[in-house]
């Protein structure tokens, strides 16, 4: 049967309720993944004559034919496993990044030095359902937000053996974003100095998010004042005994705080 981009858009709404019939979908696995390779030949280049499918969520090519605006997607296979070890920036606005898969099955980013991050450079970027993985010793930063209104969530920044450490969980300086229902799990050794960090992000909502680690800073921290913030609903664990300071916040900050659960050593 002849493709056409609707009854693509129909196969992907089931799981992605608000892509729009315009927007197109990209999706990302490991190409030496048996199941995978199967896959792969359901989806050739499509009418346009671009390809669908890559073994990495920072491709340039695929990167390269997302539309700034038009809502387009990169859904990464359950399991996927890749590694960094420089900033990944994403510049395409209103592009989202979806991992499938729950748990450890999540899709896995690797950062294998401590200048690796990924950056939301652009307004309207969601991450969203990814296992982050700092693989050696004080990995500067996560995940660094600069556009204005992007969303991670569901994320989880990890670390796969003693010593190893993201410095900085993730910074945020745009304004309205969401940070929400992500887990930062440090462990109870010097290293880490801040969960989330921000600075001058007015209106940003971070909610329900679940920080724990030795924080020399603040598992939630503002560096420079910031306006209209709604922070609640955190369960919050600084571990660290000199600091012990859970949230911490400029003076000139304006905003709400509620219902957040803390707890320090």
């Amino acid at each position: 049967m002849l493709e056409n981009q609707l009854s693509r858009w129909g196969s992907v709404s089931k799981v992605l309720e608000r892509v729009g019939p315009y927007s197109k979908v990209f999706f990302v696995g490991d190409s030496d993944d048996t199941g995978f390779v199967d896959f792969v030949n359901e989806f050739p280049p499509d009418k346009d004559g671009v390809v669908r499918v890559y073994s990495s969520m920072f491709d340039s090519t695929m990167l390269a034919n997302a539309r700034a605006g038009r809502g387009d997607v990169i859904m990464v296979m359950p399991g996927h496993l890749e590694s960094i070890s420089a900033d990944q920036a994403i510049n395409v606005k209103g592009l989202k990044l979806i991992g499938l898969g729950e748990g450890d099955e999540r899709p896995r980013i690797q950062y294998d030095s401590a200048a690796a991050s990924i950056s939301l450079d652009t307004g309207g970027i969601h991450l969203e359902n990814f296992r982050l993985i700092a693989s050696v010793t004080a990995v500067t930063l996560g995940i660094d937000v600069v556009g204005d209104g992007c969303v991670v969530k569901k994320c989880s920044l990890e670390f796969d053996s003693n010593g190893d450490d993201f410095a900085i969980g993730m910074t945020v300086s745009g304004n309205r974003g969401t940070i929400e229902e992500n887990e930062i799990l440090g462990e109870d050794t010097v290293g880490p100095t801040h969960g989330i960090q921000l600075s001058s992000s007015n209106y940003t909502k971070v909610r329900r998010n679940y920080i724990i680690g030795q924080f020399s800073n603040a598992g939630i921290s503002d560096t420079a004042a910031s306006q209209g913030l709604l922070i609640g609903e955190n369960f919050i664990s600084n571990q660290d005994t000199a600091s012990s300071i859970t949230i911490s916040l400029t003076t000139t900050s304006r905003g709400i705080v509620y219902n957040n659960r803390m707890a320090t050593s």
